[in-house]
């Protein structure tokens, strides 16, 4: 034949023309056996559209096959082109050499199909916006991705119009004539087979896919390539349409497409694009071995559908690289699953799976993605490392990598207690992250991306036991770690979740934080930064820094942006010690709250209990509800319900009742972790308790603080084993100074700020630490100051007694100086140690109880070392009753001065550490004061059982018995005898109690017999 011309009716009413320059063809009986065309042979398919008859002289064919000859054999089942062929679609090209067919017995399958080599790669061209498509809609009709069935084929004349379908096909049967050329008759359709046939296809040795959009490129390869797929057609034209045209169009793009999400993934890039834009795409297909196609093994998987293939791309180190990310990824395996649209990436002992990029690397078992459901993950142990440089900013999340840096670096919620909480690493959608990260882990990783999307959109990563993130700056083990991603802006971070045993170390003994259960809510900044909005911390909580360490069962703190005013230069972002609230950058701590079993253990040893703690760092305030206790050494402050602290004031304040108590020994724990509630049976060296309110103000005394207790006030105090103090009042205020403390101790204000603490006391730092001292008592209301001492330690006996009333009292425990603002009294009791007394019967000298009055006031004041003048003013009244019936003596006057001596350290003197203790922690009130000088001014009366005298100065020494009487100018001193027939009057008298002795000077009177 010369310039053969045919036209082939396949099933599915598809056409095949055949045309060349030369042919030779053995045509039995007008059907086509054998034979061969040379010269230009160009085979065409086409396939109907929408339903309309095809038109082969207008319509655009599905695909072109070209070559310099064919063969082939009817008998035999063989196809063959020893020489160059090429395939071309819409899309598609390929080039070859060497295709050998063979069909099976039934003349309706292929039983093997094998090409010797490609002159070219595959090429697929494709506008980018058709990856889009849905997995399993069906192709349009012009689509050559749709199967085509294969069919046996007839001869025609080479006229150009297709004539009609021949009816017989058996030898010797009468074959009708054909239709006039113009007319073509409708081809018989045969119906789709049950099975429909799956084959695989294997392209060996060197096989590379590449994927070109732009100027960016991607890469998979490998030693093999394996795809599996159904044929249906009994045309060979159509098998050939079917395999180069239909399925490497379709099927290669999506594998390379899913091959991409690996790595986008992996290496937070997405190889292939972005979604539905109409930019041009290159496909390219290589390999140096044969292509080789047969049906599948009955063992092997099969898709489920005609429509869907799996492909699978083996080798000793499978590639996938992305280079405008500069990814890359090996393993041994590739698989994709069009039904699922699932692809899988599978490491071996000898080849894991490896992802690496600038950003990270990764390694694990095996990857696996499924679009529709958005679900995916890392199988097997693993390790991740994130390597990206610092951006002067904010700690961030680029590109999707995974910043999960949560430690807690504790340095201001609220400072009332320290502040807990300070800051969490922030996350920047603008910038790297500053350090170095690693993250491992042994039950591999979840992944759930945005289903159905073919960018494939990361929303979550779950990391699955024995998790370990390890960074430059902190630590993180926990059971699992999940990380939750915007929907809006997959590069920000919404959600981290921590779970199972949570155990945070920021390195440089910055912050630990342990918990069951952690969770830190992210949200965008107005400079569209990542910050935290919220972290809850559940179970078994602990929390620490230098400070302060906190243990609650239910942590709950929530983060503000901070004032644009307020924020800190980039500069200064590692300066975070001078920021009160730590290097947060943006954001900053609103409050604080922890519910349950809520403990507290600060720096220097105090420890504070309560059923809840709620702070608010933006008012500063801390409030502490329940059963409070707090407990230091040997301070303890407990029976409080509610207490508020107020960082801006410096002060804090209780309603309702509570106590102190101060004991002789340590009774708090030395124990770094968490301790049950004490019970202390042990009897307080002091104790003081109220029933209405405690309010404390850091900022009184020049910021030496002072405590002011209302209601009932009760302190009761032993400073030593034989002394007891006791002090009454409606309220107390307690003056306090700052202890001295030695140079270079942990409470050293410049040792403090050596380590980066906060100038100036905290509210439960003043009260609780033992930095304060009180230095000054201030009863009001009914007060009543008491002191007690015992001769020995068994305390038998009666005490000497000292005790101070009055409506306003103060006290100065420095100076041991007190002074009574209006009417009081002043008690003195001394039954002296049961020997004899030499005093003098009726005299301020002899043992007993003495009782001094006034109204207008008394002051104690300290003369020199522990000498003592007590001053009272106006209507003083003088009671004395010693332990004999007949020892009194009744005084009056208008003022009254006593010197007494007192049993204290005078200022200035040593004092060993007992007594400074004291000191420190109770207060003494002159229980073993002595009476050394009385002195009367004014009206003074004097009555004893012997005498009555009225004179207006008395003024008598305690240890010579000596008393001088003056009289005021122009009077006399009025001396009245119980044995006398009259009065003595003189202008002075000395009088020698002890002897009964007179001496008048300037008078005169009656002496009796």
């Amino acid at each position: 034949m010369e310039q053969p011309r045919a036209v082939l009716y396949p099933s599915g009413d598809r056409i095949v023309t055949l045309q060349a320059v030369d042919g030779r063809a053995y045509v039995p009986q007008r059907a086509l056996e054998s034979g061969t065309m040379t010269g230009d042979v160009v085979i065409r398919l086409f396939r109907p559209s929408q339903g309309r008859r095809i038109d082969i002289n207008n319509d655009k064919p599905a695909m072109v096959i070209n070559a310099d000859e064919a063969q082939f054999d009817q008998v035999r089942g063989e196809i063959r082109c020893d020489r160059a062929v090429s395939v071309d679609t819409a899309e598609v090209h390929f080039e070859g050499v060497g295709l050998t067919l063979l069909l099976d017995e039934q003349g309706d399958g292929i039983e093997q199909l094998f090409v010797d080599r490609s002159t070219a790669p595959i090429r697929i061209n494709r506008v980018q916006e058709q990856v889009a498509r849905p997995t399993q809609d069906v192709a349009p009709a012009s689509d050559p991705s749709t199967d085509i069935p294969p069919t046996r084929a007839a001869a025609t004349s080479p006229s150009t119009t297709p004539p009609a379908r021949p009816t017989s096909k058996a030898a010797g049967t009468p074959t009708p004539k054909p239709a006039p050329p113009a007319v073509a008759s409708k081809p018989v359709t045969k119906e789709p087979a049950a099975d429909p046939g799956f084959y695989k296809l294997t392209l060996n040795d060197d096989v590379q896919i590449v994927r070109t959009i732009g100027s960016e490129r991607s890469m998979i390869s490998g030693d093999t390539l394996v795809a599996v797929f159904s044929l249906e057609s009994d045309s060979l034209g159509s098998q050939m349409a079917g395999l180069t045209g239909g399925r490497f169009d379709r099927v290669v793009p999506r594998t390379l497409h899913a091959g991409g999400h690996v790595l986008a993934a992996s290496a937070s890039t997405v190889i292939a694009g972005q979604a539905m834009t109409p930019e041009a795409e290159l496909i390219e297909i290589s390999y140096s071995g044969r292509l080789v196609l047969l049906p599948v093994p009955t063992e092997d998987q099969v898709p489920p559908t005609k429509d869907d293939v799996i492909i699978r791309i083996d080798g000793q180190i499978v590639t996938l690289v992305d280079e405008p990310s500069s990814a890359r990824a090996t393993c041994s395996r590739v698989i994709y699953r069009s039904a699922q649209d699932e692809v899988e990436l599978i490491g071996s002992s000898g080849t894991p799976l490896i992802v690496d990029s600038p950003q990270m690397q990764l390694q694990a078992d095996r990857f696996w993605l499924r679009r529709p459901d958005g679900k995916g993950g890392l199988e097997g142990p693993g390790w991740m490392e994130l390597e990206q440089e610092s951006s002067g900013d904010d700690p961030a999340v680029a590109s999707g990598s995974l910043d999960t840096s949560m430690v807690v670096a504790c340095n201001g919620s609220s400072e009332a207690l320290g502040s807990i909480v300070s800051r969490m690493f922030l996350q920047d959608s603008d910038s790297l992250t500053q350090r170095n990260l690693q993250i491992t882990w042994t039950g591999g990783v979840d992944l759930e991306f945005a289903p159905g999307q073919q960018d494939s959109r990361l929303r979550s990563a779950q990391f699955n036991k024995d998790v370990h993130v390890d960074s430059d700056d902190f630590l993180l083990d926990s059971e699992s770690l999940k990380v939750v991603f915007s929907t809006e802006r997959t590069e920000q971070i919404e959600q981290i979740t921590a779970a199972g045993k949570v155990d945070i170390q920021r390195l440089g003994e910055r912050g630990v934080m342990r918990a069951e259960f952690l969770q830190m809510d992210l949200a965008e900044s107005e400079q569209g930064k990542a910050i935290p909005s919220r972290l809850q911390a559940t179970g078994d909580v602990m929390a620490s820094d230098p400070q302060q360490t906190m243990w609650t069962q239910s942590l709950d703190v929530t983060f503000r942006p901070r004032p644009l005013e307020q924020a800190a230069p980039a500069e200064d972002s590692a300066q975070g010690e001078q920021d009160p609230f730590g290097d947060g950058g943006n954001v900053q701590i609103e409050t604080v709250e922890a519910t349950e079993k809520v403990q507290v253990l600060l720096s220097e040893g105090a420890r504070v209990f309560a059923d809840s703690m709620k702070g608010n760092a933006i008012e500063s305030n801390l409030e502490l509800k329940g059963d409070v206790l707090i407990i230091q050494d040997n301070i303890v402050a407990d029976q409080i319900q509610h207490v508020v602290f107020d960082d801006k004031r410096q002060s804090a304040h209780a309603d309702g009742p509570g106590r102190f108590r101060y004991f002789d020994q340590v009774v708090s724990p030395n124990s770094k972790g968490p301790i049950p509630r004490p019970e202390l049976d042990e009897i307080p060296a002091l104790k003081a308790s109220w029933t209405r309110s405690m309010h404390y103000d850091n900022t009184a005394n020049d910021g030496g603080g002072s405590i002011d207790l209302a209601g009932g006030v009760q302190v009761r105090s032993r400073p030593s084993a034989t002394e007891a103090d006791l002090l009454d009042g409606d309220s107390l205020t307690l003056d306090l100074a700052d202890k001295a403390v030695p140079a270079g101790t942990r409470a050293d204000p410049e040792v403090k700020a050596q380590d980066g603490e906060q100038a100036g006391d905290l509210p439960v730092d003043s009260m609780m630490t033992g930095s304060k001292r009180i230095r000054k008592l201030t009863a009001r209301g009914d007060a009543r100051l008491q002191s007690q001492a015992w001769p020995d330690p068994k305390r038998t006996g009666e005490p000497r007694l000292f005790r101070v009333l009055g409506q306003h009292v103060e006290y100065d425990t420095d100076t041991g100086e007190a002074s009574v603002i209006g009417s009081g009294g002043l008690l003195v009791h001394d039954v002296g140690d049961g020997e004899k007394s030499e005093a003098v019967v009726g005299s301020f000298a002899s043992e007993g109880t003495t009782r001094f009055r006034w109204s207008q006031g008394m002051r104690m004041e300290r003369q020199v070392g522990r000498r003592y003048l007590i001053v009272m003013q106006d209507d003083i009244e003088v009671l004395h009753a010693g332990l004999v019936p007949d020892d009194t003596l009744t005084m009056t006057a208008d003022r009254l001065d006593v010197t007494v001596e007192r049993e204290l350290p005078a200022q200035g003197e040593s004092e060993d550490e007992s007594s400074s203790q004291q000191q420190q922690e109770g207060f003494e009130l002159g229980e073993t004061s002595k009476i050394l000088r009385v002195r009367g001014v004014g009206r003074v009366f004097i009555r004893t059982p012997k005498q009555d005298i009225e004179c207006h100065e008395f003024d008598y020494n305690v240890d010579t018995q000596i008393a001088t009487l003056r009289a005021r100018p122009g009077r006399t001193v009025t001396v009245l005898m119980r044995d006398a027939a009259g009065p003595i009057h003189s202008e002075s008298v000395l009088w020698d109690m002890r002897s009964g002795r007179i001496r008048i000077t300037g008078g005169g009177g009656t002496i009796g017999r």
